[in-house]
C-alpha cells in the first residue's frame, strides 16, 4: 500500500481552542482482565478513579481481539460496520484500517476539528508503522508517540516515532516503556496548558500483554500471587461445550505452573501503569486541570488464564475476554458512584466527542455515557449488546497478531449479552446460552433447556444487532426483552 509522505500538517480547527473546556484523558490497556483491577495491584485506580468517579459494573467489548476492538473505540463502530476482523492482513491491522479510509474520521478528527489538542501515546493499531513509510501519522493527531518498531510489548528495544521522528530506546531500566509512555503524556499536558488549549490524549501502554515484562523496580513484587482458580478453571465437564473447547484435555500441572508465572507478572507489570496513573493525576492537580479533566480507564479485551481448559488468550465470548473494566472520573461524576446500565466499546468514541463538544458522525454505533454518568435521566437503553468474532462467511476467525492459526480459536461467532446472559451462535451450528444470576462461571450450558420461542427471539435479535448501522443499532439493542 502507497502511503502519503510523512508528516502532513494537522488541519485548522474549526473552533477556537478554549482552555474552558473539559480535558480527556483516556487510559486503554492491553489484554486486562477484571480480575487484575484488585487494590493490591493497583492502589492508584481504586482511590484515584474508582473512589473519586464512577465504575460501569457492564461494561463490554464488542470484539476480543486488540486490532479490531481498538477500531470500534476510535470510529465507535461494531466490528461488522468497521469491517476491521483481524489483527492482520487482510483481514484487518492497521494496513485495512488506512486502505479503507477509517482513518479519516476518527475522535482524534472529531475533536482535532472541535479545538483540542489531541495526541496519541503508546500503541495505535497492530501492524502500524508501514515499512514503505514508518514515520506516517494518521489525520487528526497534533502530537504524536506511537510504537512503530522493535518491541515494545517486551517493554524495552522499541522505536517511538515521535512527531515523525524515530526514537530508538534501548534495555536500559530508562527505557521500560510504560514509564516513557507517561512522561510523554506529562509534556502534552504541561504543553497544552502552557497554550491554554483542551487536550484529548489517547494513552494506550502495552501492559499486561504477553510477555508482560514488569518494571525493574516490581520484579520481585506480588510473590504470592497465582492465577484466579474459579469453578470454571479446568473445568471438570465440558461436554455440553461447543467442540473448540470439548476437544481440550484437562490441564496439567506444569500448565498450571507456567500459567501462574504468567498472571503474577501480569499483575506486577499492571504496578507501573498504576504508578502512571499516580503520577498524572499528581501533575494535573499541580497544574490546577485535575477537576477540569475526565478520566477514562479501560482495556481493548479481557483475558482467560485456564477457564474452560482454555490456555491463556481471548478470542472466545466468555466473560473473562468481553466483560470489561471501565473507570471514569471528571466533571459532574460522583464520586464512588456504581452504574449497572450496558456499556460498550463502541460508546468511548462518542463520549468522548459530547464532552469535547464535538459532532459525531452518523455512522456511529454507539452513544455517549455521559447522561449515565451525570446521572441524568434516559429515555430507553440497551438491553443487548452484540458480540462478534470472526470474518462474515468465515468458519472461523482470522488468525490474531500471536500468529496462531485459525483452526486453534473458536470458530466464527455472533453472540447476545443481555445484563444477566448470554446467547451465542456459531458458524459449526452449535450454541450457547448461560443464565449468568444463576451460573456467573458459565458452567452449564443451557441452550437446550430453551423454549423454542425463546431460541427464536435470541436469533432474531443477533441477526438484527449483526446488521444494524448507526442509530439503528440502538433500536436494535434497546428491544423489549423476551418476557
Amino acid at each position: 500500500v502507497t502511503l502519503p509522505p510523512p508528516p502532513t500538517p494537522p488541519p485548522t480547527p474549526t473552533v477556537e481552542p478554549d482552555p474552558d473546556r473539559p480535558n480527556v484523558l483516556f487510559i486503554l490497556v492491553d489484554d486486562l482482565d477484571r480480575s487484575l483491577v484488585n487494590p493490591r495491584y493497583m492502589p492508584n485506580l481504586d482511590a484515584l478513579l474508582r473512589q473519586q468517579g464512577a465504575e460501569f459494573k457492564n461494561f463490554f467489548v464488542d470484539v476480543s481481539i486488540c486490532c479490531p476492538s481498538r477500531s470500534s473505540f476510535l470510529r465507535g463502530q461494531y466490528m461488522h460496520n468497521t469491517g476491521i476482523y483481524s489483527n492482520v492482513y487482510p483481514g484487518g491491522g492497521f494496513q485495512k484500517f488506512f486502505e479503507t479510509g477509517l482513518e479519516e474520521s476518527t475522535v482524534a478528527t472529531w475533536m482535532d476539528a472541535a479545538g483540542y489538542r489531541t495526541a496519541l501515546i503508546g500503541k495505535y493499531l497492530n501492524g502500524y508503522a508501514p515499512e514503505d513509510n514508518p514515520l506516517y501519522i494518521p489525520p487528526g493527531w497534533d502530537e504524536w508517540f506511537a510504537s512503530s518498531a522493535g518491541s515494545p510489548q517486551d517493554s524495552y528495544n522499541y522505536v517511538l516515532n515521535e512527531n515523525g521522528v524515530p526514537v530508538v530506546y534501548g534495555d536500559s531500566p530508562s527505557d521500560y516503556i510504560t514509564d516513557v509512555l507517561s512522561q510523554k503524556a506529562s509534556g502534552v499536558i504541561r504543553r497544552a496548558v502552557r497554550d491554554q488549549e483542551p487536550f484529548f490524549i489517547y494513552l494506550a501502554p502495552d501492559a499486561p500483554h504477553q510477555p508482560a515484562r514488569p518494571a525493574p523496580r516490581y520484579e520481585d513484587a506480588l510473590g504470592d500471587v497465582v492465577a484466579p482458580r474459579p469453578p470454571s478453571f479446568d473445568e471438570a465437564d465440558v461436554s455440553d461445550k461447543p467442540a473448540y473447547v470439548r476437544e481440550r484435555p484437562p490441564v496439567e500441572s506444569h500448565q498450571v505452573f507456567n500459567w501462574d508465572v504468567l498472571y503474577r507478572n501480569r499483575a506486577r507489570s499492571m504496578l507501573a501503569v498504576d504508578d502512571m496513573i499516580g503520577s498524572l493525576v499528581v501533575e494535573l492537580e499541580r497544574l490546577g486541570e485535575l477537576d477540569n479533566t475526565y478520566i477514562i480507564f479501560t482495556s481493548d479485551n479481557g483475558f482467560h488464564v485456564g477457564q474452560h481448559r482454555l490456555a491463556p488468550g481471548k478470542f472466545t465470548p466468555y466473560e473473562e475476554d468481553i466483560h470489561l473494566p471501565l473507570f471514569v472520573r471528571g466533571p459532574g461524576i460522583e464520586p464512588g458512584s456504581v452504574l449497572t446500565r450496558l456499556a460498550l466499546n463502541t460508546d468511548i468514541a462518542p463520549t468522548v466527542a459530547e464532552i469535547g463538544g464535538a459532532t459525531t458522525p452518523d455512522f456511529v454505533d454507539g452513544r455517549s455515557l455521559l447522561p449515565l454518568l451525570h446521572q441524568e435521566p434516559v429515555d430507553s437503553w440497551r438491553t443487548g449488546v452484540l458480540y462478534e468474532q470472526g470474518a462474515p462467511g468465515a468458519q472461523a476467525p482470522l488468525e490474531g497478531s500471536e500468529g496462531r492459526p485459525a483452526q486453534a480459536l473458536a470458530p466464527r461467532l455472533r453472540a447476545l449479552r443481555g445484563l444477566a446472559y448470554i446467547y451465542v451462535e456459531y458458524s459449526t451450528g452449535e450454541r450457547e446460552y448461560y443464565d449468568l444470576k444463576v451460573d456467573p462461571y458459565e458452567l452449564n450450558n443451557a441452550v437446550d433447556d430453551l423454549p423454542p420461542g425463546v431460541v427464536t427471539y435470541f436469533s432474531q435479535r443477533v441477526a438484527e444487532l449483526s446488521a444494524c448501522r448507526g442509530v439503528g443499532c440502538h433500536d436494535a439493542e434497546d428491544r423489549t426483552p423476551f418476557p
